[in-house]
């Protein structure tokens, strides 16, 4: 981006730091990403709840599930509510980060307190954690997640 403004006098806009974390999150670079996402946010731009979910995404993706819900929390704090399609992907991303990285209880428990907080748990939300407690073991915790919900 320096030489970018450097070399040809061009700046970074809302779409250029969009793109940048997008293509960074997609390719397991979060941590870059949500650089870009704080030096966009230090120049005056908001980045989306897409920009944020895709952050979110990829530290799930590397088992970094506290980074992500940090992310999630900080979205909430600047007023970013996610929609329900976001919502999803985001809650999805964790429960997936969770039970691939053995942390299936920690999922499940998330699932229990989900609907008296911001969302409801769908059919692949249940599957995701039925399948992580059946990875780890846990026949009877998987037996019985759906009737907890």
């Amino acid at each position: 981006m320096e030489k970018m403004a450097k070399d040809s006098n061009l700046f970074p806009d809302q779409v250029t730091y969009n793109t940048l974390i997008h293509m960074l999150s997609k390719h397991g670079r979060a941590d870059e990403a949500l650089e870009f996402l704080r030096e966009a946010e230090a120049r005056g731009f908001q980045i989306d709840k897409v920009g944020h979910s895709a952050i979110v995404h990829s530290y799930c993706k590397q088992g970094r599930i506290d980074e992500a819900k940090s992310i999630v929390n900080e979205m909430l704090s600047k007023g970013c509510s996610p929609d329900v399609v976001t919502c999803t992907a985001i809650v999805d991303a964790l429960l997936t980060g969770l039970c691939r990285h053995g942390n299936s209880l920690q999922a499940r428990e998330m699932m229990n307190v989900s609907e008296e907080d911001l969302w409801t748990p769908n059919a692949i939300s249940y599957s995701v954690v039925m399948h992580g407690l059946r990875k780890e073991g846990k026949l009877t915790e998987a037996c019985h997640v759906e009737g907890d919900g």
